[in-house]
Parts: C-alpha cells; sequence; structure tokens
C-alpha cells in the first residue's frame, strides 16, 4: 500500500455520516507543527567542539525519534564505544552531546551510522494535502498520537504520516481509508472562452471558497477544471462551475465577417485583449464567422467594446484593376507588408477585382499611404500622411464596415485617394 493518489467514486454510508461530522478542530491537545528540513549533531568537550549536519539520516525520521522516542536516542549513544558521554540534549533540528574528551572526528561517524540504523525501522508514508485531510488524519490517528506511536507533520502540498516498521500495515490501512473518501473529477469545457472566464473572472477560487473541502485547479493546456476533494462534495462542486459559468452576462455583437477572420489570428486576437484590459473592460470573448460574443460577470458595455475595435482594427479594399500597367496589388511594398503581417496583424481575402484587407488600423494607414506615393510618385517626405487619415475618416475607412458590401464602395474610395 503506498500513499499515492486513487480514484473513489462511491463510499460506505456509515463513512459518509462519520466524515461529515468531523470538524476542523478535534479534542485532542495535538498541535500541528513544521518538519526539519536539516538536523545537526553537535558534540562538545572542555577543550573541542564538532558540529556537522547529517547529509544521509532523514529529517523528519530523526525528529519523530528525537521528540517522541528521545530516551532511546540517549539509550543508543551512550552504548556506543566512546569517550564518556556526560550530557545528551535536543532542540529543534539539534542533538548536543556532551563528551568527557573528543579525541577524532570518526566519532560523529560512528554516532550517525547508529541513528541511521534506528531510522531504518522508522517508515515515513506521505498523502495529499487537501482541505480536510488534516482534521480527517488527526480524527483517525487520535489514538496513536496520544501514545507517540505515531508523528503527524506536513507541508504546503503533503501529509507525512511517521511510525515505527511495525506500525507500517496499520498505516497504510488508514491511508487507505482516507483514499475512500477522496475522489477526484476532470470538468472538460468545452469552449476556449469558459477557460478564459474562470481564469479571468475567479471562478476557481470562488469554489474553493464555496466548497472548502475541495482542491480546485484549472489546466488551461487541456481546457479542464481538476477537482479533488471528499467524494460526496465533488459532484455539487463541479454543477457550480457549470451555474457560475451560465451566470455571466452576454451579449452577441455584429462586425464585417474580414473583422472577425482578423481577431480570429493571435497576434490580432492578443491585441484585441490587451486593450480590452486597457480599457478596464472586463471581457471574455468567442468569435465565429459572422458575431463576436461577450461574456462578463458585470453589465457589458458594448459601446465602449465597438469602440475599441473601431479604434483599433480597419476594414478595406484594394483594386487590383488599375487605368495603366502598374498595379500597387503587385508591388514589392504590398507584397512585403501583406505577406509579413498575412495572418497575424492581417487577413486578405482576393476576388477577381480586389483583395480586401483586414489588419491593424496603423498598417492599413500605411498601406493606404504607399498606394497614394506608388501611384503619384511621391517621395516619402512629401507625402502628407495626416491629409490620407483625414480623407479616410471622412469616408468612413477607419471603422470596420459592419456590412460586408461597404468595402466595395471603400475599394472605390481607395482608387479616388490615389488620384488625389
Amino acid at each position: 500500500m503506498s500513499g499515492s493518489d486513487t480514484d473513489s467514486d462511491t463510499c460506505g454510508t456509515d463513512w459518509e455520516n462519520w466524515i461529515s461530522q468531523i470538524d476542523s478542530t478535534n479534542e485532542n491537545d495535538f498541535t500541528w507543527k513544521p518538519q526539519w528540513k536539516n538536523f545537526r549533531i553537535k558534540l562538545c568537550s572542555q577543550d573541542r567542539v564538532l558540529e556537522n549536519s547529517s547529509g544521509y539520516l532523514d529529517p523528519m525520521k530523526i525528529q519523530f525519534l528525537m521528540t517522541h522516542h528521545f530516551l532511546k536516542v540517549q539509550n543508543v549513544i551512550r552504548n556506543l564505544d566512546i569517550s564518556t558521554v556526560e550530557g545528551i540534549n535536543s532542540t529543534e533540528e539539534l542533538l548536543e552531546i556532551k563528551l568527557k574528551s573528543i579525541e577524532d572526528e570518526d566519532v560523529l561517524t560512528e554516532i550517525e551510522s547508529a541513528l541511521a540504523r534506528e531510522t531504518d525501522e522508522i517508515v515515513m508514508k506521505p498523502i495529499q494535502r487537501l482541505k480536510f485531510t488534516s482534521s480527517l488524519v488527526e480524527e483517525l490517528f487520535t489514538h496513536d498520537l496520544k501514545e507517540k506511536s505515531i508523528a503527524l507533520m506536513r507541508d504546503k502540498t503533503n501529509i507525512f504520516i511517521v511510525g515505527f516498521e511495525t506500525k507500517k500495515s496499520y498505516i497504510c490501512k488508514k491511508i487507505d481509508e482516507i483514499h475512500r473518501v477522496t475522489a477526484k473529477k476532470v470538468v472538460k469545457l468545452e469552449d476556449k472562452w469558459k477557460t478564459e472566464a474562470i481564469k479571468c473572472f475567479g471562478i476557481a477560487e470562488t469554489i474553493g471558497r464555496t466548497f472548502t473541502d475541495v482542491v480546485v485547479r484549472l489546466q488551461e493546456d487541456n481546457s479542464s477544471v481538476y477537482l479533488k476533494g471528499r467524494d460526496i462534495t465533488i459532484n455539487k462542486a463541479e454543477k457550480e462551475v457549470h451555474k457560475l459559468l451560465s451566470a455571466l452576462f452576454n451579449k452577441t455583437l455584429h462586425f464585417d465577417p474580414l473583422i472577425l477572420k482578423l481577431l480570429m489570428c493571435k497576434e490580432a486576437s492578443e491585441l484585441f485583449k490587451t486593450t480590452l484590459q486597457k480599457k478596464q473592460l472586463q471581457v471574455v470573448s468567442s468569435i465565429d464567422s459572422t458575431h463576436l460574443y461577450l461574456f462578463s460577470k458585470t453589465k457589458i458595455n458594448t459601446d465602449a467594446v465597438k469602440a475599441v475595435v473601431y479604434e483599433n482594427f480597419l476594414a478595406t479594399g484594394f483594386s487590383k484593376t488599375s487605368q495603366n500597367e502598374n498595379n500597387f496589388c503587385k508591388s514589392n511594398i504590398f507584397v512585403d507588408i501583406t505577406k509579413k503581417q498575412d495572418n497575424k496583424l492581417l487577413f486578405l481575402e482576393t476576388t477577381k477585382s480586389s483583395i480586401n484587407i483586414a489588419g491593424t488600423k496603423s498598417l492599413m494607414l500605411h498601406l493606404l499611404q504607399q498606394e497614394k506615393l506608388f501611384y503619384n510618385g511621391v517621395e516619402d517626405e512629401n507625402c502628407n500622411e495626416k491629409m490620407i487619415m483625414q480623407i479616410a475618416d471622412e469616408n468612413y475607412l477607419l471603422r470596420p464596415c459592419d456590412i460586408p458590401q461597404d468595402r466595395f464602395q471603400v475599394v472605390h474610395l481607395i482608387c479616388y485617394l490615389s488620384c488625389c
């Protein structure tokens, strides 16, 4: 029997009734103490002091001996063939031995070896520390704690049950009983927005506060929530996850499909999320080919979200036809910009007469500027970008088209700009 985690789907009725009566405190005088991390042995005589940190003595096993069976430790040391022992004292993580004389340093090794033989007769079993297991372990080992035949220690993640080898089967049996009332479940989140919502809105923390005997962890890599705790509470916690997600405020916004495809690109999506955060808009979103879906713990300011899209992204079209042989869509500058940013901060769709592009406003204005330079042969330093921005703004180029057909009007406006 090991201290590893096991699944549990059912438990006996008597166990359920008994476990439900356990309180976080009990009638014992037991107090949890931190486990030792290092153990030192110090030898003293009138003219010499030796001290070392034991490298191979298990700190928790020696802690059990020192705190529960110190007389045994004293007898082991006094029975060694060393100089006369005048006194043996112990403090936390330190064994101090006063000798009549210290002839050489080998005496430290001899004492350490003797203690190691004693710790070989001690077993230590770990179990995962959950929110209810500390009180449960105390209750299960009440009698043993009073007799000091068992020691309990814990850190932030585990509880350690320590005792003599003769108690091994007994300890393992008790651990098995703990596993009987401990279950784990993985709640799969079908939609990506749910994973983001649980992270953004602190839903995992809320579940943890509501069900104090359940550990809740969001696993972003596989879009799931991991639950572990008392089996009689796990199902309630799972239902609460779905309940809190379904209780979120939600809104549906319509945008140009080209803009929506852009927002599905990783870089553009991150820019959108970052901008929402800067505007203190606590929403998460989901996108399909026609709509932007918003979710929040509070009422959603749709006008503010629209403004974020309009102020940062632009959809427009560039004509593939021209009055002469030169065409901006075939130019090196156009190809270089679009190739570098395609499916990142730009998204392109090609038709017979135009290339329709959605992108960040800065990139789109850069393309508009380069098109004007291309058709008019104007040097960069003589190009008035402010004029282009003003004309574009007046002709609604600075905000995404709410209706896809508007892009055909934009293509003609691009032609107008190129003739300015």
